[in-house]
């Protein structure tokens, strides 16, 4: 049952994104799908798995790139964890709870934004998984 709505949020999620603008890659494997998007250069992906998992992953991945978060909030619906480049680029990653174990993350960098960043960020998120 829970494969099967991960599944239909999958693809609910995946029609969104393609009647966006944007540049979409959409990834699926395993018995988890996740769909990874870039808008605006910010990465966002839909993940299954709870908000607290994904927020220990983004910790994780800020020490890993050697980010001191300088904002670290989070409650049981959202988080939201904000650290600098050594550049003075400002790393924001927001996460939003769409279900018991379905969350949404969203990662941006800079004020006009760099996808390249950012999916470096995503990436290690998901490495820290």
């Amino acid at each position: 049952m829970n494969l099967l709505r991960t599944l239909l949020l999958s693809t609910a999620l995946a029609l969104v994104l393609v009647s966006a603008t944007g540049c979409i890659a959409l990834v699926a494997g395993g018995a988890a799908a996740s769909g990874v998007a870039y808008n605006k250069n910010k990465a966002t992906s839909v993940q299954a798995r709870s908000i607290t998992d994904l927020y220990s992953a983004t910790l994780a991945a800020m020490r890993q790139l050697e980010l001191q978060p300088q904002e670290n909030t989070k409650d049981a619906l959202t988080a939201k964890v904000t650290a600098y480049t050594a550049d003075g680029k400002e790393i924001r990653v927001a996460l939003k709870k769409l279900s018991g174990e379905t969350t949404e993350i969203k990662v941006a960098v800079g004020i006009v934004g760099d996808s390249h960043r950012a999916d470096q960020v995503l990436e290690a998120i998901l490495d820290n998984l």
